[in-house]
């Protein structure tokens, strides 16, 4: 979503939620969500359907106000009835809507903020601190360590029915015994996924699936970088495979209890490295081409940021698709320089993870923005951001191409649908 647009919109005054497009109306549930309903083709959103804004009230009628058996309301105080629920009747406020707020800056503009942020030292267990997540199903993929683990062990505390998804079997244990043994009775499984192997993706949606959860949260955090050049089981470019095609096929696969779920969040973990995804400092023409490396225009550096790049025009597509439907999706950058395993098939990336392991942040600091998108009550039905570290940021102008996203999503399609679908037999 484009930082630039939304601030013209808003100071130009064109964000007016008081007027609805001929043949909609709106409605707000029993818990203060409004909905928009559209009755030529009978269809309902949470969105407005010109500001694209999502608000949610109080729960409670406003005082002297009741609601009639026949649907209609009553004010005792002023003793007039009215057939529109009376959280409805007033203006909206700027406080009523989800995750941002509005700030005018000395030059007049108008720019969009979180409305609650954090600090850049903060924890993912700061940021979720009062959220009960009681009742709620998360995948996190890459969970046995670093970034993955944190998340995993957060929500778990604060109620999730957490599934690490692990290429080690044996490690994803380790890690779940940790977490079990510092919060008791909490729910953790751990299943197995490689993330290299389409088939190993596959094999693990119709597991979990087989579990008959619930998906309210699909962390995508595992990775890879520094690789020579290698190509998977399945023939693809790693970076490529395992950064953004095995994400793409994992969501694709789950979709559909997605959005029997939703509201269901999806966080992809990219980096501000998405900015540089050639050599050359003059960017070339956009194309899918350009972003799936072959052996002779490979460099690991590049390989590493084009599927970073990639995570983020698929946010924005998967967002254009299906944030209507229920499925948010945010882009993160968890920090620099992470203490993570990350790097570990490269000597040079050790190297600078090892000098600056005293000025850098901890996976639990870095793991603060995941879990603020996946779980934070401000980021409630709120998708299509790109967040660096504890802020929003702006994306580059090709994260930001919707004819590059769109060419990538189809792209995507061929690729997966051309390996053989294998189930267990």
């Amino acid at each position: 979503m484009d930082e630039d647009i939304i601030e013209d919109e808003l100071s130009d005054g064109e964000l007016d939620d008081t007027e609805l497009p001929d043949g909609w109306d709106e409605g707000i549930t029993d818990d203060g969500k409004v909905f928009y309903v559209c009755h030529l083709t009978r269809e309902t959103q949470w969105s407005h359907p010109k500001t694209n804004r999502m608000r949610v009230l109080s729960k409670t009628l406003p005082q002297g106000w009741v609601k009639m058996e026949d649907g209609s309301f009553y004010d005792e105080v002023r003793k007039a009835g009215s057939t529109v629920d009376p959280r409805l009747l007033r203006a909206p406020k700027e406080a009523d809507y989800i995750g941002f707020r509005e700030r005018v800056t000395d030059d007049g503009s108008t720019v969009r903020m979180l409305k609650s942020t954090f600090k850049p030292t903060d924890t993912a267990d700061d940021v979720l601190s009062g959220v009960k997540l009681d009742g709620k199903v998360a995948i996190v993929t890459g969970a046995n360590s670093g970034l993955g683990y944190e998340v995993a062990r957060s929500l778990a505390q604060h109620g999730t029915h957490v599934i690490m998804a692990c290429r080690c079997l044996h490690k994803g244990h380790v890690a779940r015994k940790r977490i079990i043994d510092e919060m008791p009775g909490c729910f953790v499984d751990v299943m197995e996924v490689d993330l290299a192997s389409f088939q190993s993706i596959r094999l693990f949606v119709e597991d979990f699936k087989h579990k008959k959860l619930a998906l309210h949260m699909l962390v995508c955090n595992a990775a890879v970088m520094g690789l020579a050049y290698q190509q998977t089981i399945d023939g693809i470019e790693a970076h490529f495979a395992v950064n953004y095609l095995s994400n793409f096929l994992l969501v694709k696969l789950l979709l559909p209890l997605m959005l029997e779920s939703a509201p269901c969040r999806v966080v992809l973990v990219t980096s501000e490295a998405h900015w540089y995804p050639y050599l050359s400092s003059d960017t070339p023409p956009a194309s899918v081409e350009a972003l799936h490396p072959s052996a002779q225009d490979y460099w690991p550096t590049c390989a590493y940021n084009s599927s970073k790049l990639c995570l983020l025009l698929f946010m924005q597509e998967l967002s254009t698709r299906h944030g209507s439907q229920g499925v948010f999706c945010n882009a993160v950058h968890p920090g620099n320089l992470l203490s993570t395993a990350l790097g570990r098939h490269s000597l040079l990336l050790r190297l600078l993870q090892a000098m600056s392991w005293p000025f850098g942040r901890s996976p639990a600091q870095g793991a603060a923005v995941i879990a603020y998108c996946a779980a934070a009550l401000d980021l409630e039905h709120v998708g299509g951001y790109y967040f660096v570290e504890h802020r929003i940021g702006s994306p580059s102008k090709l994260a930001k191409d919707q004819q590059l996203s769109s060419d990538l999503w189809e792209f995507s399609e061929r690729l997966v649908a051309g390996l053989k679908s294998t189930s267990r037999k």
